[in-house]
């Protein structure tokens, strides 16, 4: 499990980050400080030398889980998988486990990005009928 979260960390450096020339608080100059480590990736953390501030480049700020596993769970609902059956998917695939409560709450958050969560949420009510 731990070599999956390793090698997920490595592809997801450069898709989890903008990249940072200036500082986005003064536009001073910057410097790499360090890591940064979270439950399941790292984080480069920047300084900038004008303002005297830290801060890291993460486009998913104050978020538990890597953007990649956030972006294949509402996929994954967009396919119109159940939400209880995505933690099983995204824990075989990736050895992430999460709860879909946590998926319920990505769905509120991200619903303005989300194009078909109410096709997925007709596809529901259809298919718990003909039962």
């Amino acid at each position: 499990m731990q070599q999956k979260i390793k090698d997920m960390n490595k592809e997801q450096q450069a898709d989890n980050y903008k990249s940072l020339d200036k500082c986005p608080y003064c536009q001073g100059k910057i410097v790499k400080r360090g890591l940064r480590k979270n439950k399941y990736e790292q984080v480069q953390r920047y300084y900038c030398k004008h303002c005297n501030k830290s801060f890291t480049s993460a486009i998913t700020k104050n978020k538990t889980y890597p953007l990649k596993i956030i972006l294949e769970s509402l996929t994954l609902y967009n396919k119109l998988n159940p939400i209880e059956a995505i933690p099983g998917i995204i824990e075989e695939k990736y050895g992430i486990v999460i709860k879909p409560r946590i998926i319920s709450d990505w769905l509120k958050e991200y619903k303005s990005y989300i194009p078909f969560i109410e096709c997925g949420n007709l596809h529901l009510k259809i298919t718990t009928k003909k039962e």
